[in-house]
């Protein structure tokens, strides 16, 4: 209060006494404030946060920056923290039409604020106090104080009281993240309020580098960098090598971000360089050697970390994250643990535990140390999407669609949620709905999985162009990522454009010399192409590649009964048939067509019902399938059901049809309805 010009401290006084009565009887309370000094506003609301902290309130801003935030009352009534608050309210004329929307609300609303039981000081610039009263006279009439602060800081007093103003609530990493927009704007505001000159040099610095650093946070990397290199330079004049050294350590920051790793590294090391006992910088570089899987330069660069300072929580974490990366999950273990000893309230070395026991398979210490994380930041979405996998991989659906929808509600830009939530409703047989959910993530996604995963299901449905396209900008993402290239292979395939689709598929082994999709692909084109032999080494290698990889096993087993090798195509269809899964169908829709051939009228009839009964319509390819096996076993209504099918197939799925129904036709008994499946197939 005594920074304060001695003429406003009784009407601070009078704000702290209608606050503190409103508090204390439970009531609503609406206060305006009008100002001239974004100085004088600031230490204003410092005053009244400490007094409000001992009575065990909180002080939440509300600033406006755009007509997003214009609906002031509404806004505060859905506050989560409402009942134990006091909103600051200000900027009401940056809602983009000089205050009318927020007048408008303000008059429209007004009832809110007592309904609500809403406590607030709504701080008015002197042309808001002349406009107001017409704009919004209904708000106005419920005002319970109007008061004036109009007077400007002395002189002697106003660089050093923007400088303390310059690190107001930023006390820790969580602090830049909250409100960052209204925090920028106040601090923009002080600066702007500041005089030129040698006197105020210090605190024009340190708001500039405050500045750097909300900027950073906020994702605005040019802005962080200007107002990183103003302050490094006004510390340069002012010859502050320890401040100049926080400066290039921020501009290390926003280059390792904005993914200019060389120009951070030089950054960190200029910083170690201006102030050799600094330990941050060399914590960032152990990150950004780490995000280079440098993995002993960041083991290096932590440990010099923690010579520095060993009681240093960040830095145990940093160690921790590439133990684990290396397969040291025990040491990594003890890293976590003993970041945790240091920082118990911090959430993220829990969540990497939670990483370390669920690798482990102790799921019930994984789902505790997720908990555990959730309960430390309920802002952290990380440990929401972790929960998702596990619960996933177990197989329980609903909890982990829930999980995914929590990650995604705390940080919808973050793309791995929403493809994991995709994946759940694939696995689920929902594909309209992990279209739908890949879709929405892709609007600037940068996540090459989730491109390949959306190709995979454009490609199932029989939309090829989508399909090309999504796989493209996979590829075009991370051209070394094999499984794009194969997926193109599947699709130049049922173009019928051999060339291309070998080439994918070669690309894709290429990339990916032990990736066995892109062989059984290729023994698929050899097989269209007559190049048996080598359609049979394609099937093979992918086999050998993958035992357990199911399709490939079908191929060569459909191969060789067209080849008129029975012994051999049962013995591979029945190995098949152990390996498949519950929605595998083609191994009995196969071995099906093996029996039919062998004159075993009942057990080709059984297997064709087993692979209906499997067959499920989250594909186009299954869709096709499901209306030939219903055509081929007598259905009624089935050749309709294939007719109205097959318009969508592209011509390799029809071929494959095709010669599926030709096998039964050379059959010693064929099944009695596969005359009216062969006309419809041949329209």
């Amino acid at each position: 209060m005594q920074r304060l010009p001695e003429s406003c401290r009784e009407r601070v006084m009078v704000l702290w006494n209608e606050l503190e009565l409103a508090i204390r009887q439970d009531r609503p309370v609406v206060l305006l404030a009008v100002y001239r000094s974004e100085l004088v506003r600031a230490e204003i609301e410092a005053v009244l946060r400490e007094r409000l902290h001992a009575l065990g309130h909180q002080a939440i801003d509300y600033r406006i920056t755009g007509p997003e935030q214009a609906d002031i009352p509404r806004a505060l009534a859905e506050h989560p923290e409402r009942e134990d608050a006091v909103f600051f309210v200000a900027g009401l004329r940056a809602d983009g039409e000089d205050g009318a929307c927020a007048y408008r609300a303000l008059n429209y609303r007004c009832e809110y604020f007592a309904t609500r039981r809403l406590r607030c000081v709504i701080w008015l610039t002197e042309i808001d106090a002349q406009e107001l009263p017409r704009a919004a006279p209904d708000f106005w009439a419920i005002r319970h104080r109007a008061l004036e602060f109009v007077e400007s800081p002395d002189l002697e007093r106003h660089a050093p009281l923007a400088q303390k103003l310059a690190w107001l609530e930023l006390s820790g990493d969580q602090d830049l993240r909250v409100d960052t927009e209204a925090k920028i704007a106040l601090r923009e505001a002080l600066l702007s309020d500041l005089p030129e000159g040698q006197e105020s040099a210090t605190a024009r610095a340190e708001l500039s580098y405050t500045l750097g650093g909300l900027s950073w946070v906020q994702g605005t990397y040019a802005q962080a960098e200007r107002r990183l290199q103003e302050a490094r330079a006004l510390y340069e004049r002012l010859e502050n090598r320890c401040r100049q050294s926080w400066c290039w350590n921020g501009l290390g920051n926003v280059y390792r971000c904005w993914g200019r790793t060389g120009e951070a590294i030089a950054a960190y090391e200029r910083a170690v360089e201006m102030d050799a006992n600094y330990a941050m910088p060399w914590y960032n570089l152990g990150l950004t050697y780490a995000d280079q899987h440098r993995m002993e330069k960041a083991v290096a660069a932590f440990q010099q970390a923690l010579a520095l300072d060993e009681t240093w929580a960040y830095p145990w974490r940093g160690l921790g994250n590439v133990y684990r990366c290396q397969g040291r999950a025990t040491e990594a273990i003890k890293a976590y643990k003993r970041a945790l000893d240091l920082d118990a309230r911090w959430a993220k070395p829990w969540n990497d535990l939670g990483l370390i026991y669920a690798g482990q398979g102790r799921i019930d210490e994984a789902i505790a140390a997720y908990e555990r994380a959730i309960e430390l930041d309920e802002n952290y979405a990380s440990p929401w999407n972790n929960l998702g996998i596990i619960y996933a991989d177990e197989g329980r659906m609903e909890e982990a669609i829930t999980a995914y929808g929590r990650a995604i509600a705390l940080d919808a830009r973050w793309a791995v949620p929403w493809n994991n939530l995709g994946n759940v409703y694939r696995c689920l047989g929902r594909t309209d709905k992990a279209i739908e959910t890949y879709e929405q993530a892709t609007a600037g996604a940068s996540y090459k999985v989730l491109w390949h995963n959306l190709g995979l299901l454009y490609a199932g449905q029989g939309w090829l162009d989508e399909a090309i396209t999504a796989y493209e900008r996979a590829i075009e993402l991370d051209g070394r990522y094999a499984a794009p290239w194969n997926g193109l292979g599947n699709v130049y395939h049922s173009l019928g454009l051999m060339d291309k689709a070998i080439a994918a598929y070669e690309r894709a082994i290429d990339l990916n010399t032990s990736y066995a999709a892109p062989w059984n692909g290729l023994g698929n084109v050899c097989a269209d192409l007559g190049r048996v032999d080598d359609a049979i080494r394609a099937y093979k290698h992918a086999i050998d590649l993958n035992m357990s990889y199911v399709t490939p096993w079908n191929k060569l087993g459909y191969l060789y009964l067209t080849l008129e090798r029975g012994v051999e195509a049962e013995a591979v269809l029945e190995h098949a048939a152990e390996l498949a899964g519950p929605g595998e169908y083609v191994t009995w829709k196969n071995l099906g067509l093996l029996y039919y051939r062998q004159g075993q009228v009942e057990a080709g009839a059984r297997h064709f019902q087993e692979a209906l009964r499997r067959c499920t319509e989250d594909s186009l390819c299954d869709r096709l399938s499901r209306a030939w096996l219903r055509a081929v076993t007598g259905e009624s209504e089935a050749l309709d059901a294939l007719e109205a099918v097959i318009t969508e197939a592209s011509p390799s799925l029809l071929a494959d049809l095709r010669g599926s129904t030709h096998l039964l036709a050379t059959a010693p008994i064929p099944p009695p309805n596969l005359e009216s499946v062969r006309e419809t197939l041949s329209t």
